[in-house]
């Protein structure tokens, strides 16, 4: 239907639910896709979303990122380019800001599980194929740096898999009747 900034082709008050399955934080300017969500809710309407937390740690750089360093690959790389995360505060003023009443925000921890390290490096060599975590970096030193983050990873295996949280916030607001 379009980009959540821009909701023009569909009229004032004529939807009951809107919902951000993962995407909040693609969202570039969060507080017109909010005014334009609050429009097009029918009053008493609700809005859902799952948005990632920009508080919570990212365990992945925590383990990844002193090994970098190590090799003097001190370049600031994001896995997700383009992602805007908010925290749970700034969620719900945005929320308020758009006209949103009962809100609630509660963050959740998703766990992603690899069957082992191998399959780890595996998901980062296919992510660093769009250019970001080794891109760059000469074959040598990659895979030294790889062994280190196999090695890393061994350490936090637990019995059948290595595992990442992450933490999702999931909100849900009301449009007043």
């Amino acid at each position: 239907m379009g980009q959540a900034e821009d909701l023009s082709s569909i009229p004032d008050n004529s939807i009951n639910h809107a919902y951000f399955c993962s995407s909040f934080h693609w969202v570039d300017d969060k507080k017109t896709a909010l005014r334009e969500t609050y429009r097009v809710l029918q009053p008493g309407g609700s809005v859902g979303m799952t948005t990632l937390d920009r508080d919570s740690p990212d365990m992945m750089r925590t383990l990844v990122d002193p090994i970098l360093t190590k090799y003097n690959i001190t370049r600031s790389y994001e896995l997700h380019r383009g992602i805007n995360k908010v925290n749970a505060l700034e969620l719900h003023n945005l929320l308020s800001e758009a006209g949103f009443t009962f809100i609630s925000i509660e963050p959740r921890t998703i766990p992603r599980q690899y069957r082992s390290p191998e399959e780890f490096l595996r998901h980062l060599e296919e992510r660093n194929s769009s250019g970001s975590l080794l891109k760059d970096i000469p074959k040598e030193t990659k895979g030294k740096i790889k062994q280190e983050i196999y090695e890393e990873l061994a350490k936090i295996q637990n019995q059948d898999f290595v595992e990442f949280g992450i933490v999702t916030l999931f909100a849900i607001a009301t449009k007043p009747n």
